[in-house]
């Protein structure tokens, strides 16, 4: 779930007994007659309306009206600050829906959100069961979304703004949800409906032979886009499957959504071949060995380490205040970058500088930044050429002491797969992040390092640490800090096949990782917060330990709980290896699947005959109560305090 570097890679019995004090009111009368002359009878009042609103942005919040209708908006669900409101109507109850309590509007109606929000309605005193019913997009259509009863309310997610009333239960529901993108950079936030392209959506559902079988959905178009709606699932846990992804879930109204770094695609040109840059630096820290170079542009998502290694001279001199990078888009290793344009993108340069601690411990801090001017970067000629001087990143803020027990994470690796290795220093590293956008989006994609503790090996307690600000960077950051360890994998190649290829050159990478608050850091030992899942089998085989076959094609995979920590969900990803047109040994993703079970039977159609694949088990632990909730509700998105720890397989064969 988190980006990879390079090599480091109101009690409702008022508003009902309201309601009948009017009705009776009505029904009430002497004997006696009203007089010719006498005024005319007031009509009877309706009841009070029900409402509450607030402008909400977002970081998320609670709108409860008197009755104690709410409506809980998580992070992330709203890119800008919207106003929100809860309003009770008059609106007759759909036919056949037997209504138990009044239609409510909630506005602005239409509104597709990132993630789903949780809404709460009141349910007659005695009521155990109920269902909500909610209008569809664009439409006066209600449909049972289902929703969970308890002390008196019912509450259930959804995915857009519409209108709700409570009726009785349901055995089935609609499947509302949403697949949404939300691109965020240091300077933009905007949600995009996801593209699937010729992909299906279908709830895959045990018959009474207990046989999978799918019910098929649709996906949203027009205003609705973004959003699938799978009619008639039966209440209770089911696999939502789309492309690639499986979802074992209960909830009405489930979340594919995920977060990228940059803007969204349609506004980016990806990097095809040499797009060059000389960078002229002036006013660098006095160059030091140990020091790095950073490159990122967050608008673009473009980003690298290691930026040295594009220096005219290299390495670069010790002591050196002055250089020139000859550097090419092409060659950064952020992944596939995007051309970068003099209209609205930041392109920065970071010196991260060797600093050591009064007990001797070395480790990076930031401590020179440029924003180079703007310029367009295309490829091909010609080459462009920016200078800039360098400015100081104070160092003025401290973490008081990390007492990071590298023992407990080197210990991890023990219930895993032995054949993955120690490959790269910078896949064992803590420090403090600055992340693009919020603190709350956790680590989901490339971001500036404020401070690094490469490579650390057993156990040490840091003592002061200092490191600057993120706001030297202008524009929207979170600070987070993360420790990892990984390990790769490097897996047997196929028959006839001399090498690797695509990232199967750097190895598949596994292992344990916590991204979490400084604070949190700071206050107790850094430690594992969950560790590998034990005792993995697929289809009665163990899950490492020499390559196998005669998996079949519909393998069940099974595993006990890791001896640390309580996972929310367990990732299963189903690594496929081919080999390209020239004889290397390459991989692509065939399935990944999340579930809160500690097993899975892999439906038909994912594994083929004659294939190799290699399988990634990772268990995924909140350390934070909204981290519970993100995990139950947006399982692809990353996250604030959540903890991973897994391995990789030998490799398999049906």
């Amino acid at each position: 779930m988190v980006a990879q570097r390079r090599g480091r890679v109101p009690n409702a019995i008022c508003a009902t007994t309201s309601i009948v004090l009017s009705l009776a009111s009505v029904a009430c009368g002497g004997g006696s007659k009203t007089p010719a002359t006498a005024a005319p009878a007031t009509p009877p009042s309706a009841p009070p309306a029900d409402t509450a609103g607030a402008s909400i942005d977002s970081s998320g919040g609670v709108i409860t009206t008197p009755a104690g209708v709410s409506l809980e908006i998580p992070f992330g669900a709203l890119d800008q600050a919207t106003q929100i409101s809860i309003n009770s109507t008059t609106t007759a109850a759909p036919a056949g829906v037997a209504a138990l309590g009044p239609v409510y509007q909630f506005e602005p109606s239409g509104t597709v959100l990132a993630r789903p929000v949780k809404i709460s309605l009141p349910v007659p005193a005695g009521e155990s069961t109920a269902a909500i019913y909610w209008t569809a997009l664009g439409t006066t259509s209600f449909e049972s979304i289902g929703g969970t009863v308890s002390n008196g309310f019912i509450t259930a997610e959804v995915g857009h703004f519409s209108q709700a009333v409570v009726g009785r239960a349901t055995p089935t529901r609609t499947v509302v949800g949403v697949a949404q993108t939300t691109f965020i950079s240091a300077t933009t936030r905007e949600t995009v409906p996801r593209d699937f392209g010729s992909a299906t959506v279908e709830a895959l559902v045990k018959d009474a032979n207990g046989t999978l079988v799918p019910l098929a959905g649709a996906f949203g178009t027009g205003a609705a886009a973004g959003t699938f709606t799978i009619p008639n699932v039966p209440v209770g846990a089911y696999i939502l499957h789309s492309g690639p992804v499986y979802l074992v879930t209960s909830s009405s109204s489930p979340d594919l959504g995920n977060q990228q770094g940059g803007r969204p695609a349609t506004q980016r040109t990806p990097v095809t071949a040499k797009a060059r840059l000389n960078i002229s630096l002036t006013n660098l820290e006095a160059w030091d060995a140990n020091d790095e170079l950073e490159f990122f542009v967050t608008e673009e998502n473009d980003w690298d380490f290691g930026t040295e290694r594009f220096a005219e001279l290299a390495p670069i001199p010790p002591g050196d205040t002055a250089h020139l990078l000859l550097f090419d888009l092409f060659g950064i290793d952020g992944g596939r970058a995007s051309t970068i344009r003099s209209q609205g993108d930041r392109a920065f340069v970071a010196q991260l500088a060797k600093r050591t601690t009064p007990s001797g411990l070395t480790y990076q801090a930031m401590s020179r930044i440029a924003q180079l001017p703007p310029f367009d970067l295309v490829q091909g000629n010609p080459v462009a050429s920016v200078s800039a001087a360098m400015v100081d990143v104070s160092a003025t803020n401290t973490l008081s002491s990390i007492d990071y027990r590298g023992t407990q994470w080197e210990a991890v690796a023990g219930d895993g797969n032995p054949a993955l290795t120690d490959t790269y220093a910078s896949d064992t590293f803590f420090g403090v992040l600055a992340q693009p956008g919020s603190a709350e989006d956790g680590f989901y994609s490339n971001n500036a390092d404020l401070l690094l503790v490469l490579g650390p090996t057993g156990d040490l307690v840091t003592g002061a640490l200092n490191y600057g600000s993120p706001s030297t960077l202008g524009g929207n950051w979170g600070t987070i800090f993360d420790a990892r360890k990984f390990k790769r994998l490097f897996p047997t190649k196929l028959p006839g096949t001399t090498g690797y290829a695509g990232a199967l050159t750097s190895g598949l990478a596994a292992g344990a990782e916590w991204t979490t608050t400084l604070a949190a850091a700071e206050a107790a030992p850094v430690v594992p917060p969950v560790t590998i899942p034990l005792q993995i089998t697929v289809a009665g085989k163990p899950f490492f330990g020499g390559d196998a076959s005669g998996i079949g094609l519909t393998p069940t995979f099974a595993w006990s709980p890791p001896r640390v920590g309580q996972p929310a969900v367990y990732s299963l990803v189903v690594f496929e290896l081919f080999a390209t047109p020239d004889n290397l040994t390459s991989d692509r993703v065939a399935a990944s699947i999340i579930t809160p079970e500690q097993s899975f039977t892999l439906p038909a159609g994912i594994l083929q005959s004659g294939s190799s694949y290699v399988f990634m088990l990772t268990a995924i632990a909140p350390t934070f109560p909204t981290a519970t909730n993100l995990l139950a509700t947006a399982p692809f998105r990353s996250g604030l305090n959540v903890a991973s720890a897994g391995t990789l397989s030998s490799v398999f064969q049906p």
